[in-house]
């Protein structure tokens, strides 16, 4: 019987012979692409699970049988130019339970703030802890492409709207991070700007295209994230008024105790 290896994480399935390993995401507004590549060029690619889950509490200690179970979901396996490829499509907030992230990563998360409209993909700054269990692991990249608006991130190297992390066993002690402008919130706010000025007819046609195709054009996009900086600017200026009257009915308060103590003493010295 054809025993295969013992997986702990998802993305090093092979015998130690000097490998390299590609992790691919695609994230948009709402979902994560995942592809994972392995190079390996001596293990035979039937010792490769064909099914191996992508959820890290499916994660598999014993790789016998390989048989798909129910209710768990599975990369798909494919073999492109001779390297294996695992690929899996996650809903954002399902991703921080990614059995390739949190079996890499000491920990890893990704988050979605709706009072800011803003997405953060972070890894812990202590690299990668595959080097340790796979010594011949010779490199692994991490490619992030976006068509969100990034705003801050510590890749390695940038090219177009891929960011790009290397870790290899002398250069593994740092961290990936991205912090992204999500679309959704541009999108409500296009929404609205149809809303002022088409009909309700419109309105409905181009709501369907939007849900169809979930694209918008770089004008609908400049100016929905200019209403939301004004008003998120207007905001800010509410807050920095209500603080300025507060400061004021302070002082106000301050000065009419000082007033009474001042007359209560020049009572007493008239006495």
């Amino acid at each position: 019987m054809k025993i295969k290896k013992i997986i702990i994480i998802i993305i090093f399935l092979f015998i130690l012979t000097g490998c390299t390993s590609t992790v691919n995401l695609e994230i948009t507004d709402n979902i994560v692409h995942e592809q994972i590549i392995i190079d390996d060029q001596v293990t035979p690619k039937s010792s490769f699970r064909e099914y191996q889950p992508v959820y890290y509490k499916d994660n598999v200690a014993d790789t016998e049988p390989d048989i798909k179970e129910d209710k768990k979901e599975y990369y798909k396996k494919e073999i492109i130019d001779n390297k294996i490829n695992y690929s899996y499509a996650f809903r954002i907030n399902d991703y921080n339970e990614s059995n390739a992230m949190k079996s890499v990563f000491s920990s890893s998360a990704i988050v979605f703030s709706e009072a800011t409209g803003i997405t953060e993909l972070y890894t812990s700054s202590d690299g990668v802890y595959v080097f340790d269990i796979y010594p011949n692991l010779t490199k692994l990249e991490v490619n992030i492409t976006t068509e969100l608006e990034v705003e801050e991130n510590n890749a390695d190297s940038v090219s177009g709207n891929t960011y790009t992390w290397v870790f290899t066993p002398n250069n593994n002690k740092k961290n990936i991070y991205l912090r992204m402008r999500n679309y959704i919130y541009k999108r409500i706010h296009v929404n609205e700007d149809k809303n002022d000025n088409k009909t309700d007819d419109n309105n409905k046609s181009n709501n369907n295209n939007d849900s169809n195709t979930n694209k918008y054009s770089g004008n609908s996009n400049i100016k929905a994230d200019i209403k939301y900086k004004e008003k998120a600017s207007k905001e800010e200026k509410q807050k920095e008024n209500l603080n300025y009257l507060v400061i004021a009915l302070l002082l106000l308060f301050a000065f009419l105790i000082i007033i009474f103590l001042i007359g209560k003493i020049s009572i007493k010295k008239n006495r």
